[in-house]
């Protein structure tokens, strides 16, 4: 090639590919800023797959120290399994057998099943995503919240884990239908400086329960307890009188509480002053 000319087509083997994503560049903190307003499903499911990037920032442990996994719709729920074929296929056989199972039913025992069915459906999604999360939290995790799902199980691993070193100071456990008091009370003796506990319409947690856990919790300064009949996905209506010396072994047990509310729960007036004599710190109690 004469001196001074200058090849037009580009060498072979040069660069050609595209330049990186605008995002790939920005700072951690605004990286892990902006992932946050994701729910942690979509990260745990989508967001950690975009790239190396966000993969490394959605492993950070201060990505995971408050961990809340949204409830899921049975809907999402088959959304996210079919983004593998073997989700797709077990759903798809799920649905068929499913059909069949409820076809002979009467309308009521029909939509009960179904329900069942969608709570186990979501405890299968939901309990490993969880787990990953508490993984991903290495012994950072100070707040977790349980609604609609979880099991004995589930709960044991958490307790396993923080045992390894406990920071939790605040659980709520919500309509969790397959978690019951013996896997509750062994699990919160994991957590020493847990201040706050809400129980929200425990199917296999009754009010005969709390003393024990009020044992296990004498850092508590927060606790909820709603009312729930003996069996799952059912809310009792009626209120429960609790008698009042056991009203005050709760009381006794819980002495640094500054918020109680125990719904659907009926204390006499001597029931009242014992849990304000016993927790002179108490500045929400509703009557």
């Amino acid at each position: 090639m004469p001196s001074g000319l200058k090849d037009k087509n580009p060498t072979v083997g040069a660069s050609s590919s595209a330049p990186p994503p605008p995002w790939i560049n920005l700072p951690r903190d605004l990286t892990a800023n902006i992932l946050r307003r994701l729910g942690q499903v979509e990260i745990l499911q989508t967001a950690r797959k975009v790239c190396t990037t966000w993969r490394s920032v959605c492993s950070e442990p201060s990505m995971w120290r408050v961990i809340d996994l949204e409830y899921c719709s049975f809907e999402v729920v088959l959304r996210f399994s079919s983004h593998n074929l073997l989700g797709h296929e077990y759903f798809l056989e799920f649905e068929k057998s499913w059909s069949q199972e409820l076809s002979g039913l009467r309308y009521e025992d029909r939509e009960r099943a179904r329900r069942e069915n969608e709570d186990l459906e979501r405890d299968r999604f939901h309990n490993p995503l969880c787990r990953r999360a508490v993984d991903l939290s290495q012994g950072e995790l100070i707040d977790i919240n349980i609604d609609y799902f979880g099991t004995d199980g589930l709960l044991y691993y958490i307790s396993e884990r923080a045992k390894i070193s406990s920071h939790l100071k605040r659980l709520r456990l919500k309509c969790c239908n397959f978690i019951d008091f013996i896997a509750l009370t062994a699990s919160v003796k994991k957590f020493p400086d847990l201040e706050e506990l809400h129980l929200e319409y425990m199917a296999f947690v009754n009010l005969k329960d709390i003393e024990a856990i009020s044992i296990s919790c004498p850092k508590l300064k927060s606790f909820t307890f709603s009312i729930t009949d003996s069996g799952p996905w059912q809310i009792r209506s009626s209120i429960v009188e609790i008698d009042d010396n056991y009203a005050l072994r709760i009381a006794k047990n819980m002495p640094n509480l500054r918020y109680l509310c125990l719904s659907g729960v009926k204390l006499s007036k001597e029931g009242r002053k014992a849990f304000f004599e016993s927790c002179p710190n108490l500045d929400y109690f509703p009557m």
